[in-house]
């Protein structure tokens, strides 16, 4: 009995330190991300909140849209040839704004990157629009759903944006890296807001949510 007693005491010292350093570390995290965000919290009247571990968000009004803004560091690249791990070189910190209750009737996307082996081999990226309804499809690819991306991505475009529409969330979010911090200045996100606003016009243009049938 004699020789447990000091491996059960060395246990509990390297408990008590494994956890003071993880407070030590939420605490550190948690505040990044409160310097990164606060200043953004009077583009849209918000919130600022975190689990001061992966990620921080904020959640307020823009030009009357209830918006959900995260700043997510470390994201993997994914397309449909990697499996979403990736080497720390090639992950970037993702910022997002995600719109509510906006309406359609199908779920969409938009992505930018390598998406055939082909482009792989020749390291060629493009964007790419993708929808559950080929007929929206149709109709996304000849809007100007694209030009307004790289309108906002300006002269070359950075690292992995993306558009995801969801029809039954009645969400739409933008996806893009920000460099070198977590979260873009007060004046970027302002413009990703707008680009959000347009995006979600385009949707309702493209892909207006089916009429809701007359109660008898």
């Amino acid at each position: 009995m004699s020789d447990i007693f000091p491996g059960v005491f060395y246990f509990i010292i390297l408990m008590v330190i494994v956890f003071a350093v993880s407070r030590v570390m939420a605490r550190f995290t948690g505040n990044k991300f409160a310097r990164a965000l606060k200043p953004l919290v009077p583009v849209i009247g918000g919130t600022f909140s975190t689990d001061s571990l992966t990620s921080g968000w904020l959640t307020g009004a823009y030009r009357g849209r209830t918006v959900h803004a995260t700043a997510i560091p470390g994201v993997a690249p994914q397309n449909e040839f990697s499996s979403g791990s990736a080497d720390r070189s090639s992950r970037y910190n993702a910022f997002e704004v995600a719109l509510q209750d906006v309406p359609g009737a199908s779920d969409w996307s938009v992505t930018f990157g390598m998406h055939s082996m082909g482009q792989i081999l020749s390291r060629e990226e493009t964007w790419r629009i993708t929808a559950d309804d080929p007929a929206l499809e149709a109709r996304l690819q000849a809007s100007p759903v694209i030009d307004a991306l790289q309108r906002f991505a300006g002269a070359g475009v950075r690292g992995y944006p993306t558009v995801r529409y969801a029809a039954r969330q009645k969400s739409l979010t933008h996806r893009d890296s920000v460099f070198p911090g977590i979260a873009p200045p007060p004046e970027h996100f302002q413009k990703q807001l707008d680009l959000a606003l347009r995006l979600a016009e385009i949707n309702e243009q493209v892909n207006p949510a089916a009429p809701v049938p007359a109660a008898r």
